[in-house]
């Protein structure tokens, strides 16, 4: 939903923000993402040897506070 729609909205602690999402196009920030991830989520990580068709598919995004509300 994020791809298509990038206004989203965020909880930290009881605060809501609004932000918005941006894909990760740049390959040198994709592998460090990637690796933080599968730091963090170490069971996602070994799926990677897996053919890709059996692998969860991933997708990191840049986040920015705020967006219109208008189109």
């Amino acid at each position: 939903m994020v791809v298509r729609d990038p206004r989203i909205r965020m909880k930290i602690g009881n605060r809501v923000f609004k932000m918005r999402a941006y894909t990760i196009a740049d390959e040198n920030e994709k592998v460090a993402a990637r690796q933080a991830f599968f730091i963090k989520y170490p069971d996602v990580g070994k799926q990677e040897p897996l053919p890709e068709s059996q692998r969860p598919r991933l997708h990191f995004f840049h986040l920015e506070p705020g967006w219109n509300e208008r189109p």
